[in-house]
């Protein structure tokens, strides 16, 4: 799986915002492909290139999910600023339904305790329920 995030921080600045960062949440999904084309040497993560890959391309506050599908082979999305991609299985069959969003269905709570810092998934409410009925 290959994920790009074109404003993985949310802001052009040097500034994060959890709340207009791009998401991608995966629920019960199983990834079937031949993956990377085996590259030998030191840098092997460097020019990365594939023979078949989920990719998914996120721009700006996008959200991408998916829930109880089984991607195969070659496949892409993109999903573009202000909408949230949810993909599930129906009857064998993968189907997609897109929303605009007016809120970030989640985010990154951040908390300091005992000199660590403790990072919280914050749902706001269930996006995944409304696309399987």
């Amino acid at each position: 799986m290959h994920i790009e995030a074109f404003s993985p921080t949310g802001c052009a600045k040097k500034t994060f915002s959890t709340e207009k960062a791009g998401k991608c949440e995966l629920h019960h999904v199983r990834i079937g492909n031949r993956g990377l084309i085996e590259k030998k040497g030191p840098t092997i993560w460097k020019d990365l290139r594939y023979d078949e890959r989920l990719l998914v391309q996120i721009e700006g506050n996008g959200e991408f999910c998916a829930e109880r599908v089984a991607f195969q082979g070659n496949v892409s999305y993109f999903v573009p600023e202000n909408r949230r991609l949810i993909v599930y299985q129906k009857n064998g069959e993968i189907k997609q339904k897109i929303e605009e969003i007016t809120k970030a269905s989640w985010s990154w709570r951040y908390e300091e305790k005992k000199k660590k810092v403790c990072i919280k998934k914050v749902k706001e409410r269930s996006q995944m329920i409304s696309a399987l009925s």
